[in-house]
């Protein structure tokens, strides 16, 4: 009898510390702002500010789904406050939540859209002679790009895409292209040497280079060189390997360097 009197005791006594115990969950998604995809395995900071008695801070990352999920345990009856939920975009800027919370109210949730990808655009062009002084300039810039703004080093400007532009003597020209994506607020600009006409009335080795998005190592070389009957062309990829190419064949070609440099 003494036994149940003291397990009776002992529950009656834990019970209300049990019924101490709350809960905040907390939760979202975290998804690319460019095309609406789930970003897996992304950090998202939970931290409660001390104004409620309680100070939290945690870390958890999302699921395939984008999906983050957090819970914050009271050992006493919860407080009210605020939980502040933060990730890092694609340029680094913070970008923030603040969900208050309090008896009642503790099933918090917030969807986060932001850049994901590290490069979200990248400017980039080709450019062909197609007369005597005009050349033929084409847009080949990655992501999602709205707006375009070239800089043909002579004075000449363009907005649009793809454009063409005559220039009124022969010699080497600084083109710039500049671009923005209003999805991922990112610009970006590409800067080449453009060579017009032949003053030299022989040949002028020109190229450019486009890194594989797969792989950064992986990079393309287009053949721009002018002049007339270039039967070949020999390439030094700088980091002790080159290669021959002879007509007809074609002179673009593709390397994979061991290491990132210069």
């Amino acid at each position: 009898m003494k036994k149940l009197v003291f397990i009776f005791l002992f529950w009656t006594s834990f019970l209300p510390l049990i019924a101490q115990v709350n809960y905040v969950t907390v939760q979202g998604y975290v998804t690319d702002s460019a095309n609406g995809a789930p970003i897996a395995n992304y950090p998202v900071t939970i931290q409660m500010d001390s104004t409620s008695g309680f100070y939290y801070y945690n870390v958890v990352y999302t699921m395939s789904s984008g999906l983050y999920v957090d819970t914050i345990v009271f050992n006493t009856s919860i407080p009210s406050g605020n939980v502040l939920v933060s990730v890092y975009d694609c340029h680094q800027d913070l970008v923030m939540a603040t969900l208050p919370f309090g008896t009642g109210n503790q099933a918090l949730s917030h969807n986060f859209q932001i850049c994901y990808s590290t490069t979200p655009c990248i400017a980039d062009y080709s450019w062909q002679v197609v007369g005597n002084l005009a050349v033929q300039f084409t847009d080949q810039s990655t992501g999602t790009p709205t707006a375009w703004s070239w800089q043909f080093g002579d004075g000449g400007t363009s907005s649009q895409q793809n454009p063409s532009h005559t220039y009124t003597n022969t010699g080497t020209y600084i083109v710039e292209l500049s671009i923005y994506d209003t999805a991922t607020n990112c610009s970006s600009s590409k800067t080449k040497y453009v060579v017009v006409g032949d003053s030299t009335g022989g040949c002028i080795a020109m190229f450019y280079t486009v890194a594989d998005t797969g792989n950064p190592l992986n990079i393309y070389f287009y053949n721009q060189s002018s002049g007339n009957n270039i039967t070949s062309w020999f390439w030094d990829f700088g980091d002790g390997n080159s290669t021959w190419i002879t007509f007809p064949a074609n002179p673009n070609v593709t390397h994979i360097y061991a290491d990132s440099g210069t």
